[in-house]
């Protein structure tokens, strides 16, 4: 093989190893749940809480956020939403604290003391019941 076909053959892995890593890249990112706050400091602070402990790996995860956001305009009418990463050191904490696993709910009420745990999946409709029962607890 002469010098240039060796530079061409390198060239080339070297750019499909940039295209692989960058495709990685960009599938990580479309994984992370979009438009949900993951500051779970919000706990408590006035207002209701429902809260999401969302796994990455899990494919469950992914699929509950979009029955979430199916709903997302009547759920924030009654509750703030928020997501547990448990890939964050405060999402392990609160999971800890609270006993929670992967793909479960947590409602706290506006102090930030927690009123229910739902494991899921569930949908959209059901968490509005779930949390329109709750509702006196919340205030």
């Amino acid at each position: 093989m002469s010098a240039g076909k060796r530079r061409s053959a390198s060239l080339a892995m070297i750019l499909s190893v940039i295209i692989v890593i960058a495709a990685l890249a960009v599938a990580i990112w479309l994984s992370i749940p979009k438009g949900f706050d993951t500051d779970l400091s919000k706990i408590g602070n006035g207002e209701p809480a429902l809260v999401f402990v969302y796994e990455r790996d899990l494919l469950a995860s992914a699929r509950q956020t979009e029955e979430m956001n199916r709903q997302r305009a009547a759920l924030e009418e009654q509750v703030q939403l928020l997501i547990a990463d448990t890939g964050h050191p405060a999402a392990r904490e609160l999971m800890a604290r609270h006993q929670a696993e992967a793909i479960t709910f947590l409602l706290f009420d506006a102090e930030g003391t927690l009123v229910s745990t739902w494991p899921g999946p569930l949908d959209a409709a059901e968490l509005r019941r779930l949390i329109d029962a709750a509702r006196p607890a919340l205030r």
